[in-house]
């Protein structure tokens, strides 16, 4: 059970450091882009959730784990790149 309680307080700080950095975009507007990102939160969530389930009914769990693996080494060379320009 620890496990899962560190994994759970780990996506909630996720979310709220992803918040934060959105609400400051335009704190004169932090109802909209709040009410923006909690719908964007939601349906990516649902939406990995399906997905992941029919992949796995598809491909099976190895093909779906390296799946989701191999997009996480996209997203992180994208933000590397990214962080890259800025400096």
């Amino acid at each position: 059970m620890g496990f899962l309680g560190l994994f759970d307080a780990g996506l909630f700080a996720a979310q709220v450091a992803n918040q934060s950095t959105v609400l400051a975009i335009d704190p004169a507007a932090t109802a909209r882009f709040n009410s923006a990102y909690m719908l964007v939160y939601f349906v990516g969530g649902s939406a990995g959730t399906a997905l992941g389930a029919a992949a796995v009914s598809w491909f099976g769990w190895a093909v779906t784990a390296f799946i989701a693996a191999g997009v996480i080494v996209v997203a992180a060379a994208i933000t590397v790149s990214v962080r890259a320009a800025r400096a």
